[in-house]
This record gives structure tokens, sequence and C-alpha cells, in this order.
């Protein structure tokens, strides 16, 4: 069996945590002769992207970045051709890749498209509800295989787009990440802590978190640890002035 995994890489964050994770797994899986790894990226302010995970069963394919309108165009073509020029048995793909797909599984009945959702429906989509993105996401979700990582995302596109998914709970291996920060952190007894964890996208409305914990924290002993890359608004963070809210960015 040959497997491609399609997703944009831009920044480590959940979605590409879990890719990347799965990706592990199943390279040693006997019944997979070849994954095929295809990243893309969507934006200049980000660097080309390098596979950690090295086999002789993988191989990486990174896509340049060629501009915000130029790009769209040119990572549709390189998919089209890629699946043209290649026999290709499963295609799993992620996030925004979606919009590129659309219409793939019309020419190519051959291979099994299988899409995971990550985040809500409405904030996945990256625009408003009946724009050109909300149409492609709907005619790819509608003809494969769409997974949901959790209840909440599985009922959002129930409410979003009227179909149906698959739920497989999102995860990741606990024992291939460790923290040094959080090792390190002074941990103080009777103090309440408060930890969250994933970067700091603005769909996960980190500004939010903070100022309610600002609001709850002046009468109590509490701190809030977050962890996960700093991203979007926090990307220029100064994270020693939080500290005086007893609030910590631990990476």
């Amino acid at each position: 069996m040959i497997i491609a995994i399609i997703i944009p890489f831009d920044t480590i964050g959940g979605a590409e945590t879990f890719a990347l994770t799965l990706l592990k797994r199943q390279i040693v899986r006997k019944e997979i002769s070849k994954i095929i790894f295809i990243t893309f990226q969507t934006s200049k302010y980000h660097t080309k992207y390098s596979c950690p995970i090295k086999s002789e069963k993988l191989k990486h394919i990174n896509l340049k970045y060629f501009g915000k309108y130029i790009n769209h165009i040119y990572v549709f073509i390189c998919l089209f051709n890629f699946l043209i020029t290649n026999k290709v048995n499963v295609v799993h793909s992620h996030l925004i890749s979606a919009i590129y797909l659309s219409i793939f599984p019309l020419f190519f009945r051959k291979v099994k498209f299988v899409h995971t959702i990550h985040n809500q429906a409405k904030h996945d989509l990256g625009s408003y509800k009946y724009s050109p993105h909300f149409f492609l996401r709907y005619i790819y979700y509608s003809q494969i295989s769409s997974i949901s990582i959790s209840e909440s995302v599985k009922k959002s596109i129930k409410r979003y787009y009227g179909l149906k998914t698959k739920l497989i709970y999102n995860g990741t291996d606990i024992f291939d990440h460790e923290n040094n920060e959080l090792k390190k952190f002074n941990f103080l007894e009777n103090t309440k802590y408060f930890l969250a964890v994933g970067n700091t996208r603005l769909q996960k409305n980190y500004e939010l978190l903070i100022d309610s914990f600002k609001i709850v924290s002046k009468n109590h002993n509490m701190k809030l640890l977050i962890i996960g890359a700093l991203v979007d608004n926090f990307k220029d963070v100064k994270i020693n002035t939080y500290e005086k809210f007893n609030i910590y960015f631990l990476g």
C-alpha cells in the first residue's frame, strides 16, 4: 500500500504533530510499502519545512511558496500532477489542503481519499460561509471519508455543512515529547495551576483565556502555564511581561 499525506506546514501545532506521529506509526507497518509526505507553506514568512523523520519507505516533498495568489494555482497543479504521475492507494489530507483536492476524487476514482478535520467548521474554513472555500470543502467532504477529531468538531461539521463525519479522537505519542521548561518550572504548594496546551493560532482565542485568567486570579493564588508555539498575535510577544500576572509561556 502506498499512502500520500498532504498537509500545510507553517508551524508545529496539533494537526502537524498528529500528522508526524501518525507518519511514524505508519512507517513501521508491513502492509505499507511507501509513504509520500507532501507539505507546503501558505505564507512567505515561514521557512521551507524539512521533515525530521527519516526512512527508506518515506519520501518528503515540500512545495515552495510562490506568493499569495499564485501559490494556490501552483499547489493545485503540483498535487494534480503528483497523482497523475504516481501510483497512490490512499491520500490522507489535513487542514486547508481540502480546497486544493476538492475535485480530485472525481478524476482519481481508484484512490481512497481521507481528510481529518482538526478544527471547528467555522474556524477551519478560513473564510465566510458560502464563500468559494466553503463550497470547495463541501464538495470534497461529501465525496470522501471525513474524520472529526472530537465530538464538538463532528457536530460543527453537521451544523455548518449538513454532512456526517466519522469520529476518531485525536492523540499523540506522549513519550516523544518532553518540555524542558516545564520540567524546570518551580511548582509551589498551595498554588493552583492551569495548563493550556497548543499553539497560539487566532482560532484558539488565547486573548480571551488570558483576559479571563487575569480577572479570576486577582483574588486567588493561581498560575497559568501555556505550552505551545507562539504564532500569529503572539509571535513577537515579550513573554516576561506576562509573569507579573502569573502567566508563563513555556514553549
